[in-house]
């Protein structure tokens, strides 16, 4: 029920009390229940317009964040962003605050511009594949799984799947993203600064 609906149903209950009240409507008593009623109306038409702003606020973070997920997503997907590192960082920039920090289960915490940077263009070449997306009801986080594939710095073949956890401030801005992968901490070293893996991440070899 709106805030204008309430009051228009408690105006009519104040009207309705003062018209039985007839020719008694300067009494005390009828003075306080018309103030109590018009206070009670207040109170229940404010409760109505905070509920009413916090549900708005949450709907705008949804959107803000989905719209964050979905650039930041479809920027890391596109095969053709790969050849300009330095403009496809700059670009994904905007979809992160300036304390955001990309932490990876076996790599640790790191600035998410730098940490990218390094993992995608500096030890070999490689880039990531998007296979599934998701985001919370609220907008707080969104999950997505991917294929990080390439080369690494010895030049050696490696795919791996990589599950990955966003976290938006209330502007919808990411301010982490954390990364894990379904493999033990030997395996996926050796798949970056060894020889990268065997066979693919379906098990084909290369």
């Amino acid at each position: 029920m709106s805030a204008r609906t309430v009051a228009a149903w408690a105006a009519m209950a104040v009207i309705g009390a003062a018209g039985a009240a007839g020719c008694s409507a300067g009494d005390d008593e009828l003075e306080r229940d018309l103030a109590a009623m018009t206070s009670e109306r207040d109170a229940l038409a404010s409760e109505v317009d905070q509920l009413q702003a916090k549900d708005a606020a949450a709907a705008a973070r949804y959107d803000a964040a989905d719209a964050t997920r979905a650039g930041f997503e479809s920027t890391l997907d596109d095969d053709s962003r790969y050849a300009d590192p330095e403009a496809m960082i700059e670009d994904l920039s905007t979809y992160w605050t300036e304390t955001a920090i990309l932490d990876d289960i076996y790599i640790g915490p790191q600035p998410i511009a730098d940490g990218l940077m390094y993992d995608l263009f500096k030890t070999g070449g490689s880039q990531l594949d998007l296979r599934q997306s998701w985001i919370d009801p609220d907008g707080s986080t969104s999950g997505a799984v991917w294929l990080w594939h390439g080369r690494n710095i010895f030049d050696n073949p490696f795919e791996l799947v990589m599950v990955t956890v966003t976290t938006y401030d209330d502007e919808g801005l990411i301010t982490d993203f954390y990364r894990s992968y379904p493999y033990d901490q030997d395996f996926f070293h050796e798949a970056l600064r060894g020889e990268g893996t065997p066979t693919d991440a379906t098990g084909t070899a290369w």
